[in-house]
């Protein structure tokens, strides 16, 4: 009985196969020649094709009336009425240039390009045109191709490399993918791989796809480079309305766009722009910088009314730099399966309907009154522009449901995700040859079919590929930097341990090198709730003593940011409390470079407990209490050597201290207004904020019955804000005062210290901290007034010079100042060079009261466990 349903069943699906139809044909100009990259979309199945370089497409329907329209950019849109009814139909189309009307085009009188106002009204829109798409559905298949023509002589080198050149010179390698994306707005999508193919012989992976589909020419940047609609796109680019023309109903502008520096994150090329409705109908984009270049052109559809998105893709790359020579090319087409609109968006200006059924607060209302006022103006500057842009965004940002918080970012917004269907290798040729829709060419079919003998040769010469890739990677990750290991099978329980990089965490001339290991044992609990807990135990080879300390965490409000901290222990402490970076920067000074900077960090021994409450008692307001008993114990240096000094801080401009006990308690509070948050497994996450951070601290030293004990009072106020000025700029800048309300007896490590860095272990600090003077020069029991700027910019000097433009270094001024009754007025300037925030290289300078102090170089490297811990991790991904 069960082999005749099967036979029913295979019967059934030869019928249904059999009524699928071919549509193959040719796009071409009136002369005859191939348009490649021509788009070919089918309203009534929202599928979209592109022309290969020869023009041809091929497309799989089922038999019935459809209606086509061919276009290309330059080129007069065809709409062709067409008929499937036998199993293969051939279609070929010639298209006309199109007949621009420029002349009718409305010119603004500023003296200025109309380009300009047309640009200035898509930029304010950009917002509302990403979301009028609430959720779409689409098949997607993909292909690229490549070819090497030449490697560098260091690959070629010895019998081996002469080989795989020999074998793969010239030769066309080939990928296709078909995938199934699910986006959501504002920018989620959930791509699931459906099949797979590849002629290239490494571990490429189903999950390494062919992927440039999820990403829009309205967010602010695509693939990386900034998009000519993001705000800002004025100060790096320049746009000249080159043509205007009609298609339908609709006059359609052709905007030239020009990058202002040469850069690889600026595109060149044309933006079409419809008119009105300021909402852009395909762009031609490419950009060159030495030894390469790419061109993205992207054909867009109407797929519903006044609804435009991209329905296929045709890119061209080329590369001749530092002996590699090769060209490659990708296209993908879209088959929409379906759309849903957001029609709340649909009414940018207007009242909508949905806001009658909740509460409005007044500063929604406002904004809503703003972006009215803006959006009636008959021309709109560019600070306009970017203001509109700005609040349609906060205002389609805003809940719907009046019991979630403004700020809250749902997490569907920053987060995609990839699936790998479980016959996505094993797809046969029918299945390719039914969803291809461009014919292989003939160098493409040549590499399928060497594709067999290439991979045999490529494993006779390097031997088969890891079937797990990255593993050894990921072994030698978690055993240098350490991982959480799950004690239970829900994961509830976790240990977490440090690898061999904080087996040795530090070593310095009092202690010698630290040998031991810090250990985490973590419970999750309901709701995001957590408690941690665990000891760090090291042994001083030098002094012969245990370092250790024990500490425990207790996350018990999650959604208010709740927690309690407990740590107490006896360990060795700097003076100037700078943390981490300084102490491995000292481990490297010391037993490295002792000539260039000896043990330039004092210690004291402490033994200590510290207690700790902080929560958010309200939306970017968080307030901490502490209360922190130590004892002071003086150290020497267990380590005698040239050059190293004593274990005094009077020696690094500091101030020597008796053996004292200190009993202290302070508070803060800290405000960020409209700090917007994210929330991930019940827990709160701050993200960002267009507004500064405000701080007010006090802190008391308590009297105890001892000899020498702290007995002050400090009070000091704070604001720092990180700005990002576009995509190649940003600002950073802190100011700190306060006062010492009274010291009837206070020691060196109460003082307010403003630290000094050296050779830098650590970017973090390179934003605040003083470059120039002794490590414990700046110090003060008095009052205190500290500020410090950053500005970075990728094209700021040397950057501006035409041959540098491409360079990836970026530059940064950097202004340091301090003042103190003890002494007056310093400042600090100077200049860096980076790369991202990975290192930095600069020179500055230093004046005090009486003019010019010293000039040096410093330099920043991400070094501090924390920060490599990011880079290695990247690279394992």
């Amino acid at each position: 009985m069960k082999s005749f349903w099967l036979s029913i069943g295979l019967f059934i699906a030869l019928i249904m196969q059999g009524k699928a139809q071919v549509l193959i044909g040719q796009i071409t100009d009136e002369e005859g020649r191939a348009i490649e990259g021509a788009t070919i979309y089918i309203r009534e199945t929202m599928q979209g094709t592109v022309a290969d370089e020869n023009g041809n497409f091929r497309i799989h329907l089922a038999a019935g009336d459809y209606s086509l329209e061919i276009s290309a950019l330059g080129y007069e849109k065809q709409l062709i009425e067409w008929e499937i009814t036998e199993k293969e139909a051939s279609l070929s189309v010639r298209l006309k240039p199109i007949r621009y009307m420029l002349k009718e085009v409305r010119v603004i009188g500023k003296g200025e390009d109309p380009a300009y106002y047309i640009m200035r009204n898509a930029i304010a829109r950009a917002p509302y045109h990403r979301r009028k798409v609430k959720e779409y559905f689409s098949e997607v298949y993909s292909r690229g191709n490549f070819r090497i023509d030449n490697l560098p002589r260091i690959l070629k080198w010895g019998k081996t490399g002469r080989e795989v050149f020999d074998t793969i010179k010239g030769k066309t390698l080939l990928m296709e993918s078909v995938m199934d994306i699910k986006f959501q707005s504002p920018n989620r999508y959930k791509r699931n791989i459906l099949a797979f193919n590849t002629t290239i012989p490494e571990e490429i992976g189903p999950e390494k796809a062919l992927n440039v589909v999820t990403s829009s020419i309205y967010d602010p940047d695509i693939l990386g480079i900034l998009s000519p609609l993001s705000p800002g796109a004025f100060s790096s680019y320049k746009f000249r309305l080159e043509d205007s023309y009609r298609e339908g109903e609709r006059m359609i502008n052709k905007i030239e766009v020009q990058s202002k520096i040469n850069n690889n994150r600026l595109w060149n090329g044309w933006i079409y722009i419809a008119d009105e409705e300021w909402c852009v109908v395909g762009f031609d984009f490419s950009y060159n910088v030495k030894g390469f270049s790419a061109q993205m052109q992207v054909g867009f559809n109407e797929i519903a009314a006044a609804i435009f998105l991209p329905t296929s893709y045709n890119i061209a790359i080329g590369m001749d730099m530092m002996g590699l020579e090769g060209e490659a090319k990708y296209f993908s087409s879209v088959k929409y399966k379906e759309l849903q609109i957001d029609t709340i968006q649909l009414t940018l200006a207007t009242e909508d309907t949905s806001i009658r059924k909740r509460a409005v607060s007044k500063k929604e209302q406002k904004i809503r009154h703003k972006i009215q006022e803006l959006s009636e103006k008959e021309d709109l500057t560019n600070r306009q522009a970017y203001e509109l842009a700005r609040l349609s965004q906060r205002l389609q940002e805003w809940p719907s449901s009046d019991s979630v918080s403004p700020y809250q970012i749902p997490l569907r917004r920053l987060k995609d995700s990839v699936t790998v269907d479980t016959m996505v290798t094993k797809r046969d040729s029918l299945y390719w040859q039914k969803i291809r829709t461009v014919p292989l060419l003939e160098e493409e079919i040549k590499s399928y079919e060497g594709r067999d003998s290439l991979r045999k040769f490529m494993e006779k010469v390097f031997g088969p590929p890891d079937t797990v890739p990255n593993k050894a990677d990921m072994i030698f990750s978690k055993i240098m930097l350490g991982d959480t290991f799950a004690l239970d099978n829900r994961k509830r329980v976790g240990l977490e341990v440090g690898g061999l990089w904080e087996i040795f965490p530090q070593y310095n001339v009092v202690d010698g090198l630290w040998i031991g290991q810090n250990v985490q044992l973590h419970i999750y609990m309901n709701k995001g709730k957590k408690i941690s807990f665990g000891p760090s135990l090291y042994y001083g080879t030098a002094r012969k003593t245990l370092l250790w300390k024990m500490n425990a965490n207790w996350l018990y409000a999650p959604m208010s940011r709740g927690q309690w901290e407990l740590d107490f222990g006896e360990m060795s402490e700097d003076y100037g409390h700078a943390g981490e970076g300084a102490l491995f920067e000292n481990s490297i000074s010391s037993f490295f470079f002792q000539k260039l900077r000896k043990n330039f960090i004092r210690f004291y021994e402490r033994r200590f407990i510290h207690l700790k409450h902080s929560i958010d008692i309200a939306n970017g307001l968080t307030f901490a209490v502490e209360g922190q008993y130590e004892r002071r114990d003086l150290l020497r240096n267990h380590i005698s050597r040239k050059n190293i000094e004593p274990n005094d801080p009077v020696l690094e401009g500091g101030v020597d201290m008796p053996e004292n006990t200190s009993l202290i308690a302070g508070i803060r509070l800290t405000y960020t207004p409209c700090y917007f948050f994210t929330v991930k497994n019940h827990q709160k996450q701050y993200e960002r904020s267009a507004w500064p951070t405000f701080s007010i601290g006090y802190v008391r030293g308590l009297p105890t019955d001892a000899t020498y004990t702290s007995r002050f009072e400090r009070l000091d106020i704070g604001i720092k804000q990180n700005i990002k000025l576009g995509l190649f700029d940003s600002f950073s800048y802190s100011v700190n005062a306060g006062q010492f309300l009274s010291r009837k007896e206070i020691y060196f490590p109460d003082y307010m210290h403003f630290t000094t860095i050296g050779w830098v272990y650590s970017t973090d600090r390179f934003s605040e901290d003083f470059f120039l003077g002794e490590y414990y020069a700046w110090h003060t029991k008095d009052k205190w007034l500290r500020g410090a700027i950053n500005y970075n910019s990728a094209f700021l000097l040397l950057k501006r010079l035409p041959f540098m433009q491409n360079m990836t270094f970026d530059e940064g001024i950097h202004g340091r100042y301090l003042w103190t009754p003890e002494i007056g007025n310093y400042m600090e300037c100077g200049y860096s060079i980076g790369l991202q925030e990975y290192s930095r290289l600069g020179v500055f300078v230093g004046f005090n009261r009486h003019g010019y102090q010293e000039i040096k170089v410093r330099m920043a490297l991400p070094l501090q466990v924390k920060e490599f811990k990011k880079i290695f991790q990247e690279y394992t991904k």
